[in-house]
């Protein structure tokens, strides 16, 4: 695309989604910002309890592949994911378009994967504090595991939860 400079102008700002394209591409961005956002955390917050609160076979690399996608520069994760969605066409045990063509779910793929770091490394150091016999006090007045993760557990890290959300987000689409 060529950029042509038509002299000093206020009519992109009088107009700011007049170009076209641009509104289905801030609508796709917002959709993808979401729907990354709710799964990321969803995922992030399980691996976490699971990380902090069980001992299993493989922990150090679970480790590991958390925190690599944090200490890897995001155009290389990218070039990486991109590597994959594209040889992705040869492997026959996967469904033909799930990863290739390219479209909204190699970007939610691609976000999920970045943003879930952050989400378990943030939960991670919150629940390592947790006073554990919160969740033992509601067990013993009858609650089952579901009510308290939602009235012990979660209220209790609903601000990191929010908090990662601020940070969670891909320098691309800053």
């Amino acid at each position: 695309m060529l950029f042509r400079s038509r002299g000093f102008s206020i009519e992109a700002w009088l107009n700011p989604l007049g170009r076209p394209g641009l509104p289905e591409a801030v609508a796709t961005s917002i959709a993808i910002a979401l729907c990354a956002t709710a799964i990321a955390t969803t995922l992030g917050v399980l691996i976490a309890l699971a990380l902090v609160r069980h001992d299993f076979r493989g922990k150090g690399a679970a480790d590991l592949l958390v925190f690599l996608p944090m200490s890897t520069p995001e155009i290389v994760l990218g070039t990486s994911l991109l590597t994959l969605f594209i040889s992705s066409t040869g492997w026959a045990w996967l469904p033909k378009g799930v990863l290739y063509p390219l479209g909204f779910q190699t970007i939610l793929i691609a976000h999920v994967m970045f943003n879930i770091s952050y989400v378990v490394v943030t939960m991670r150091a919150r629940l390592q504090g947790f006073p554990r016999h919160l969740e033992e006090a509601a067990m013993d007045l009858y609650a089952n595991e579901w009510t308290t993760f939602w009235r012990v557990t979660d209220r209790k890290s609903t601000r990191l939860n929010s908090s990662h959300v601020k940070r969670s987000r891909m320098p691309s689409s800053a």
